[in-house]
């Protein structure tokens, strides 16, 4: 921790400043429903990954909403006792709704300082 001007400021890794970008970006293409960066992003209103089957010959498979959301699940999850040891399931609206209500804040995208 650093300290400034008599507070206290932690300073954040990268990978935590990114992750937490990460997250605000997906729920925000998640919300916009009827934008064309939904609709290359996300198949059908649904929480899988849209694929094109006119793909370049040796181009990588976009992953990114796929990984995105198995993360923002994981740290859902956490605050709910009844949903602790579940799995993502797409098809089912409640887990679909929390994502999607989702904020990405310090307390749940930063792990715990050292003590």
């Amino acid at each position: 921790m650093m300290v400034e001007e008599g507070r206290k400021k932690r300073v954040r890794s990268f990978v935590d400043a990114y992750n937490k970008l990460k997250y605000k970006r997906a729920v925000k293409i998640l919300n916009q429903e009827n934008t064309s960066i939904h609709k290359v992003s996300f198949d059908n209103n649904k929480l899988r990954k849209w694929t094109h089957d006119k793909r370049r010959v040796g181009r990588p498979r976009a992953n990114w909403t796929e990984e995105t959301i198995k993360e923002i699940w994981d740290i859902v999850k956490k605050n709910h006792t009844d949903l602790k040891y579940s799995t993502f399931d797409e098809d089912n609206e409640r887990m679909t709704q929390l994502i999607k209500d989702f904020k990405a804040t310090d307390e749940n995208c930063y792990p715990p300082p050292p003590a």
